[in-house]
C-alpha cells in the first residue's frame, strides 16, 4: 500500500483494522525495493500480511479525489469488517475521511 509516512499509516490501520506492525522507530523499514520508493514496512493480521510502501515523492501516491491526473490510480481497497459503522466511526476518530461509501448487504 503506498503512503508518505510509515509510522502514521502504520498506527492509523493499527487502530482501525488492528494491523500489527513493527514500531518504525525501533525497526527501521527495508529500503525500497522498487524505483520511486524509499522503504518497505510489514504488516500482518493473522493470514493477512502486507506491506506499507513509502514513495519517494508524495506527488507519486495518488488520491481518490486526484481526477485532474486519471492516469495515476489511488488505491481502492476493500475490507472486510463486522461492522461497517463501527469501522467508519473508527476510520473518522484516527483522521480518516470516507471518500466513497458502498455497502453491500445479503
Amino acid at each position: 500500500m503506498p503512503c508518505t509516512d510509515i509510522a502514521r499509516v502504520a498506527s492509523f490501520y493499527n487502530t482501525v483494522l488492528g494491523w500489527k506492525s513493527p514500531d518504525p522507530a525501533s525497526n527501521p523499514p527495508l529500503p525500497g525495493a522498487m524505483e520511486g520508493t524509499d522503504a518497505v514496512h510489514m504488516f500482518s493480521n493473522g493470514k493477512l500480511n502486507g506491506a506499507f510502501v513509502k514513495m519517494s515523492k508524495p506527488e507519486d501516491v495518488a488520491t481518490v479525489a486526484d481526477a485532474a491526473h486519471p492516469a495515476k490510480a489511488g488505491v481502492l481497497a476493500s475490507y472486510l469488517v463486522a461492522s461497517i459503522e463501527e469501522t467508519l466511526k473508527k476510520v473518522e476518530e484516527a483522521g480518516g475521511r470516507v471518500h466513497v461509501y458502498v455497502l453491500f448487504r445479503t
